[in-house]
């Protein structure tokens, strides 16, 4: 299954357009899980971590390494590689590093702060 960016967002900056990919990935493994996950990023030019963070950022905190295997990605751009790569590390840092709970509370304590 393909899972083109550009039909349901106009880049790849949202928290929204990142939850709205997850929504998408997550039907797709639903619908046929032999099947592979394209993620075609032709036409997206913009990219931010929340985007990822939102969508296979949450797979990976959430251990979904079944439909993880099953993702490819298409026509991203340099810069797009490297937000992906960005939010994967830290996605697998917390996973692994770290209780979530604790970064949680650091993160509310810090913009409390602000």
């Amino acid at each position: 299954m393909i899972i083109v960016i550009k039909d349901f967002a106009k880049n790849a900056l949202s928290e929204k357009a990142g939850t709205m990919l997850r929504e998408k990935i997550l039907q797709a493994y639903t619908t046929n899980q032999s099947e592979n996950i394209v993620l075609d990023f032709n036409e997206i030019n913009l990219f931010a971590t929340m985007f990822f963070n939102a969508s296979i950022g949450y797979l990976i905190q959430e251990n979904k390494d079944e439909i993880l295997e099953k993702i490819k990605v298409e026509n991203i751009s340099p810069l797009g590689e490297k937000t992906l790569s960005h939010s994967i590390a830290n996605a697998k840092f917390i996973n692994e590093k770290h209780d979530r709970g604790m970064i949680e509370k650091i993160i509310i304590n810090t913009i409390g702060e602000a």
